[in-house]
């Protein structure tokens, strides 16, 4: 079953990883033996790509435990990297950083350079959310010299990042096109690699084959449930149905202003079922930057109009529901799709405390952001 769970997370198949890893950990608490510390291992992996952290912590964390206490040191490595994965993902740079630099350093010391490779490419990744870019193009190319072929996508993502946030478009679509390249049966890098090339588009006003990427990267990400793809495609398609292309002044701004608004409200709703991270980023963004403009600052740029789309947002928030509407946007929640969206965000906040540092509610970050432009 550890086999079939593992083969799934590689297919981008985290729902099934899931199952199939959980049936893994039941049979082996039962048998006993050095099998649960890998069921564990992957029970967690899957739940940290579908954007579950705290539970991805704990199952890692048990799995430490029970490697630390069998001395199974190649298993104590990889579980360190995993927890090393959550803490990234939690923003949590000053623990996560510290962690990858120390098994860095214990595979240079041991020439063990693939295993090497891959924590240069994750920590080079984190350098590019980080907002250290040199250090991030160092070592995202480093990588690229050793890498295992599984993780290869990692560090290509993070180079065509890095490269579209600094505005170097050739660049960034190389490295996007050589994530694609080598892809095939990894359906969630052939959409995070299609995701930042429809961003290069836009960005050299390449419109032409926008459509086509945007059902690609729909159909992709229903059928697999890949709510943090989905929610930053909706950001996008908020963003291009508001600002062009158009004529100026464009001839149905109030139609496109509505379009905008509601492709906003279901990239917060996708965002919300990942995980409150994304939802504060989609919101937000983070002070490190990010490389889709965030809802807010996007709104604050487009005086009235933008007030009028925020406080629509805020408005819809506090009476909405966790619902897309479709049939296939709803079929795969963590979260149910019947409650208010009030509720559901209480629920995905209490889930991922992080550091357990205040968090603002939607509501409250948009209040701000009204006060302060009126103010201003």
């Amino acid at each position: 079953m550890e086999s079939l769970a593992y083969s799934y997370l590689l297919m981008g198949e985290w729902h099934n990883a899931i199952k199939w890893a959980a049936e893994e950990v039941t049979l082996s608490r039962q048998m006993g033996g050095y099998s649960l510390t890998n069921a564990l291992n992957t029970l967690g992996w899957a739940h940290l790509y579908n954007g579950e952290l705290t539970l991805a912590r704990s199952f890692i964390e048990e799995a430490l435990a029970l490697a630390e206490q069998h001395q199974q040191e190649g298993e104590l490595l990889l579980l360190t990297r995993r927890l090393a994965e959550v803490y990234d993902r939690e923003n949590r740079w000053s623990v996560s950083n510290p962690l990858y630099q120390d098994l860095i350093e214990k595979d240079k010391k041991f020439g063990r350079v693939v295993s090497m490779a891959t924590k240069l490419a994750l920590l080079g990744y984190s350098y590019v959310r980080q907002g250290l870019q040199e250090n991030a193009e160092r070592l995202l190319i480093e990588s690229l010299a050793h890498i295992h072929y599984h993780a290869k996508q990692i560090a290509l993502n993070g180079l065509g990042e890095l490269y579209l946030v600094q505005g170097r478009l050739n660049d960034a679509r190389q490295y996007y096109e050589r994530c694609l390249s080598v892809s095939k049966g990894r359906p969630y890098y052939v959409v995070q690699s299609t995701l930042g090339l429809l961003q290069v588009d836009i960005a050299s006003l390449a419109f032409q084959g926008i459509v086509e990427k945007t059902q690609q990267i729909e159909e992709i990400s229903v059928e697999h449930g890949y709510n943090d793809h989905l929610a930053s495609l909706r950001l996008i398609q908020g963003h291009i149905v508001w600002d062009g292309p158009h004529t100026d002044p464009p001839p149905h701004a109030e139609e496109d202003r509505e379009r905008a608004l509601r492709f906003y409200q279901d990239a917060l709703i996708y965002a919300l079922r990942y995980n409150r991270f994304l939802l504060d980023e989609i919101l937000s963004g983070r002070p490190q930057g990010t490389p889709l403009q965030p809802i807010i600052l996007h709104c604050l740029e487009r005086g009235e109009q933008g007030s009028y789309v925020l406080t629509s947002l805020r408005d819809w928030w506090q009476t909405g529901t966790n619902g897309i509407g479709t049939p296939q946007s709803d079929k795969i929640l963590s979260i149910p799709a019947d409650i208010s969206l009030l509720e559901a965000e209480r629920i995905a906040r209490n889930r991922e405390r992080g550091d357990g540092s205040p968090q603002k509610g939607v509501v409250e970050q948009i209040n701000e952001t009204l006060k302060m432009a009126k103010s201003g």
